[in-house]
C-alpha cells in the first residue's frame, strides 16, 4: 500500500500495538534490480513490517540537479509489488524528521557508506543498522549512466557510420552483477526461485500432484516497470503457482539485435524472484516458449493480447496448451505507455543533455 503522512501515525499504532517492530528504509528505487529486491528482503529480515521511503522527485532534482529517469508516483507503485515491502510513503530525503516522528520505526535500515541521513532524522535514538553493500557495488544512478550510455554508443554506431568507425563501436555485452542472494537466510521467505529448463516435467507434475493449478507467462522483463508488476500479478491471480518463462541473453539478441538485452539474464531473472506474484523462473535459450509449454504443461498459458500475437490460435504454443487440457488467457498491457523501450531512450535522451549541454544551449540560442 502507500502511506499518506497523515496515515503513517495510525499505521505504526496499528502494528506497534500487536508486538511488530517497523522497519524504515529510503531510497530513489529508479530503475528496480536484483541488488534492491536483496537489500529490502533484508531490511524486513530486520524487523515484521518493512516501510519504504521514495524519494519525490524534487527532493532528487534538490540533491542531484537533475529529476530521476520515473516519475515517483511510478516509483512508489512498482515497490509496492514486492514481497518485502509491507507499505511505501514519498519522502524528501533533506527532511525525514516528520516522518520518523509519525511512523516511529523500530529499526532505521540504511546502506554503509550511503547517504547519511541521521543528521536529518531527529530523535537518533533508533536503533540504526547498515547493511554491507555488496562488491562490486552498483548504484541505481551509476545503472541508469550505463543504460543511457549503451543506448547512446548503439545509436551512434548505426547513425553516424563514419563516427563508428572511427571509434570501432561495438555493442557492448549485458550488464553483470554479483550474486543477489539474501545474506539473511530468512530472505529467502521473500523472493522465489529459479529453476532449471530441464526440471519443469518433474516440478510440474509435482505441483499437479499437491492440486496446484499452475499458471505460466513469459517476457524479457529487460528493465522491469511497473507495467511489468501488474501483469504479473494479473498472471499470478489465475491459479496458485506461477512460472514466469525468461529468454537467455542470446534468445534475446537473436530477436531484438546485437544491443539488447541491456541487464543479463541472470540479473532480469533474480529481479523477478522478488516480485510477490513469481514463485519461479526459468531461464530459457529457444526462440519460442513451446518447449517450456511441452515440459511444464500448465494449467494457464498467460501472454499479453497484441496485435503481435493475433494468430495465437494457430500457433503449436496455443495447440499445445489446449492439448494437455489447459487454458490460454490473452491480457493487455497493463502500462500501455510505459516500455522498457521508452525507458532506455528517456535515459539515453537525459544523458545526452547532460553530456552536451553547452551545445544544446547553442542550438537553442
Amino acid at each position: 500500500m502507500i502511506l499518506k503522512n497523515s496515515e503513517l501515525a495510525g499505521f505504526s499504532k496499528l502494528h506497534s500495538s500487536n508486538g511488530r517492530r517497523i522497519v524504515f528504509t529510503t531510497g530513489t528505487f529508479d530503475l528496480l534490480h536484483a541488488g534492491q529486491g536483496r537489500y529490502l528482503a533484508e531490511a524486513k529480515c530486520a524487523g515484521d513490517v518493512l516501510v519504504v521511503g521514495v524519494e519525490k522527485s524534487l527532493s532528487y532534482l534538490k540533491r542531484k540537479g537533475s529529476r530521476p529517469l520515473l516519475k515517483e508516483s511510478i516509483r512508489a507503485d512498482l515497490l509496492t509489488y514486492l514481497r518485502s515491502v509491507d507499505a511505501v510513503v514519498l519522502v524528501d530525503e533533506a527532511s525525514l524528521e516528520p516522518i520518523f516522528k509519525k511512523l516511529q520505526p523500530d529499526v532505521f535500515y540504511t546502506l554503509k557508506g550511503g547517504k547519511s541521513h541521521t543528521e536529518n532524522i531527529g530523535d537518533t535514538s533508533y536503533n540504526i543498522i547498515k547493511s554491507e553493500p555488496y562488491e562490486p557495488y552498483l548504484s541505481t544512478s551509476k545503472l541508469v549512466q550505463m543504460v543511457a550510455e549503451r543506448q547512446l554508443l548503439s545509436i551512434l554506431s548505426r547513425k553516424l557510420v563514419s563516427f563508428g568507425d572511427c571509434l570501432n563501436l561495438t555493442p557492448a555485452g549485458p550488464i553483470k552483477m554479483t550474486a543477489q542472494m539474501p545474506r539473511n537466510l530468512l530472505g529467502l521467505n521473500y523472493k522465489g526461485e529459479i529453476w532449471e529448463v530441464g526440471e519443469l516435467a518433474k516440478r510440474g507434475e509435482k505441483l499437479r500432484q499437491l492440486g496446484k493449478k499452475i499458471v505460466f507467462t513469459a517476457g524479457s522483463f529487460d528493465l522491469i516497470h511497473v507495467g511489468h508488476a501488474r501483469y504479473l500479478d494479473k498472471a499470478r491471480s489465475q491459479g496458485d503457482f506461477l512460472v514466469v518463462g525468461l529468454p537467455s541473453n542470446s534468445s534475446i539478441r537473436r530477436l531484438k539485435g546485437s544491443d539488447r538485452p541491456l541487464l543479463d539474464e541472470g540479473v532480469r531473472a533474480e529481479t523477478l524472484t522478488y516480485f510477490r506474484g513469481v514463485d519461479a523462473v526459468v531461464i530459457f535459450d529457444d526462440d519460442t516458449v513451446l518447449n517450456c509449454l511441452k515440459a511444464l504443461k500448465p494449467d494457464v498459458f498467460f501472454t499479453v493480447d497484441e496485435s503481435w500475437n493475433s494468430g495465437l490460435k494457430k500457433s503449436s504454443e496455443y495447440q499445445t496448451v489446449v492439448k494437455n487440457g489447459g487454458q490460454v488467457i490473452l491480457a493487455p498491457r497493463q502500462a500501455p505507455t510505459l516500455s522498457a523501450s521508452l525507458i532506455i531512450n528517456k535515459a539515453a535522451g537525459d544523458r545526452v543533455k547532460e553530456v552536451f549541454k553547452e551545445c544544446l544551449i547553442a542550438v537553442v540560442s
